[in-house]
Order: structure tokens, then C-alpha cells, then sequence
């Protein structure tokens, strides 16, 4: 019967990842929700993205949300990325796991773009009036493992964008599966991320009024954005494990919706599990793409029955600065 529930599972991930692939680059940066596509904790921030075979607890809900499963109690994760222009991305996650149930993760991003001064037709050198534009993901998580070797997991995802007199909404949802075969080290993972309806905004800020209307206020319609999906493959192995040295390789192919794919390569270095390096290489065949290597590293502390983790990550920009983001978290 378990058999049969995963080849069910693998048909039907299989069945939804159509409807994320129609890679074009002449749809580059028409999608809309694209907070959707920010990357959230150091761990991946240093891998490049290169985790959607190797990730457990609510670092999963944004890789692969299947690797939630693999968490054993409590988690708590937070991190902060002061990201180009003044903007700031902060993230809050909790997971825990119900015995005979499955995991569940509760999770919020908020993408604060900061402050911003009204321009009008007639007032182009502003009004005087202060916005603070904000985008925010609200996720759940449920994710279970189904044998020893098999993990599915599912994200339901709300969104909202602000933007002065104006807003949208929207959800959407990422599937996930991890694989481990029991062999060398090995596990495969699989993901399609971000299925949902067309996100639209509308609002008082659409309303139009002028002389030649007369009494009238008219509002006009704006036109709705698909979703940024895209399926994820990627494979982990630990080619070396010896006495309290470990090294994990792993890698990602990213078939993107908007834009050309996606090749990313990471490796790990971990002494005695609690202390870490690692680093990454993103290759696209885009002329522009944006991103490149990325590195970082982690500590972890064990205090009584309490885990502490804490992470920092680099990763290069070509036409903004650098990034750095740091996150912590706490198991019980």
C-alpha cells in the first residue's frame, strides 16, 4: 500500500511540473510575486540554492518543503538580509512534529521596501506624502515522511503586496519530495515551487479623474501576473566522512518559467556537526544574470536540551552590492 501511495505522489508531482516549464527568456521579469523567488537562511544563501536534496526543518518550507519531515522536534528560525537599495528581508519560521501526523511549519517573510516619496502627473517632483511599500509571504507546511526512503511535503503560501493606495493577493503552492536510496550518501530530491493563480493588484490608486470626464471617476483594470514557477532536481553525496570530518557535494538544475535555467554546484564542510564552511557557484546562460558565488559558514551550540545555531552568508551581486545574511535558529 506504501508503494502504492508514493508512485501516486511521483505521477502526480510529475503531472504538476508541466505546468511550470515554458522557459522564455522574451518573458523575463513579467511575472509578478516575486518576493516568491527570495531565498531565506544563510545555510542557502552559502549553497547557492544547491539543497533541495539536503535540507530538514523550516529551512525545508522554502527549498523543498519534504525536508521538514526529516526535523525531529521543535524548531525555531529567524534571519534578517539587508538587501540592495535600502530594502530589508526578514524572515520568521516554526516547525514541529506530531507523532503518527506528520511536521508542520508556520512560517512569514516580509520584504520591507522602506520609505518612498509620492510623485504625481501634476506634482512630479513629489507631494510632500511618504508610502512604505511592503510584500509579505505567509506559508504553511505540512510534510510527512511516507517509508523510510520517501518524504513528501506541500507549502501553501498567501501573499500580499502593498503599495500605497493599491494592493494584490494571491496563493500559491510548492510540492516536494525527497528520495534516499540507502546508498553512498546519496539522496535526490525533487520540488516545483509556486503554482497558483495570476496575482493582480487593484485599489483606490487606479482611480482616474480629470476635466474632461466631467463628474465621473473612473478606475482602470490592471493587468494580472503570472506566478514565478519553475521544478527544481538536485542531488546531495558525502563523498567523504571521516572521524569528525565530513564533506557533502551537491547540486541543483532549475528549470525556470521566466527565464533561462539554472545550474547550481555546492559544497560542505562540517567538524563534529557543529561547525561548517560552505560554498557555491550559480551558472546561467542569461547574459545578465545577476548572481555568482556565494559562501559562508555556521556554528552550532549545545546547551542541555536546547540546540543553537548560528549562520552567515556572502553571496555576489553584479549590479548591486553584495549580500549578507544572517540567521539563527533553535532546536528543542
Amino acid at each position: 500500500m506504501k508503494h502504492l501511495k508514493v508512485t501516486i505522489l511521483v505521477i502526480t508531482l510529475l503531472s504538476l511540473s508541466t505546468l511550470a516549464q515554458a522557459q522564455s527568456t522574451i518573458r523575463l521579469g513579467s511575472a509578478g510575486a516575486q518576493e516568491l523567488l527570495l531565498p531565506i537562511g544563510a545555510r542557502g544563501y552559502a549553497l547557492g540554492g544547491a539543497m533541495v536534496a539536503d535540507v530538514t526543518g523550516v529551512e525545508a518550507t522554502f527549498w523543498n518543503p519534504a525536508g521538514v519531515s526529516l526535523q525531529a522536534g521543535t524548531e525555531v528560525m529567524f534571519s534578517h538580509l539587508p538587501y540592495f537599495a535600502g530594502i530589508d528581508i526578514n524572515f520568521f519560521g516554526v516547525s514541529t512534529e506530531l507523532t503518527d501526523i506528520g511536521n508542520f511549519a508556520i512560517t512569514a517573510k516580509v520584504v520591507d521596501i522602506g520609505e518612498i516619496e509620492e510623485t504625481t502627473e501634476t506634482q512630479p517632483e513629489g507631494t510632500g506624502a511618504i508610502f512604505n511599500p511592503t510584500l509579505s509571504v505567509i506559508g504553511l507546511t505540512f510534510s510527512r515522511q511516507m517509508t523510510h526512503q520517501v518524504s513528501f511535503g506541500v507549502t501553501a503560501n498567501y501573499i500580499n503586496e502593498k503599495i500605497f493606495e493599491v494592493s494584490a493577493n494571491s496563493v500559491s503552492f510548492d510540492f516536494g519530495m525527497m528520495f534516499d536510496p540507502r546508498w553512498e550518501g546519496v539522496t535526490l530530491g525533487f520540488a516545483i515551487k509556486n503554482i497558483g493563480p495570476d496575482i493582480r493588484f487593484t485599489g483606490r490608486g487606479f482611480d482616474l479623474s480629470s476635466s474632461t470626464l466631467g463628474p465621473r471617476q473612473v478606475r482602470s483594470r490592471n493587468a494580472a501576473a503570472e506566478l514565478p514557477s519553475h521544478v527544481v532536481m538536485g542531488l546531495s553525496y558525502r563523498p567523504y566522512m571521516e572521524g569528525l570530518h565530513s564533506i557533502g557535494v551537491s547540486g541543483n538544475f532549475q528549470s525556470n518559467n521566466f527565464s533561462e535555467d539554472l545550474w547550481i554546484g555546492g559544497l560542505e564542510y562540517s567538524y563534529d556537526e557543529k561547525y561548517f564552511l560552505r560554498g557555491a557557484y550559480n551558472y546561467s546562460q542569461q547574459n545578465d544574470y545577476a548572481l555568482g558565488l556565494s559562501f559562508g559558514g555556521g556554528l552550532v551550540l549545545d546547551l542541555e536540551d536546547t540546540r543553537v545555531t548560528i549562520e552567515a552568508a556572502w553571496r555576489e551581486t553584479e549590479f548591486f552590492d553584495n549580500e549578507v545574511v544572517f540567521t539563527g535558529k533553535i532546536n528543542f
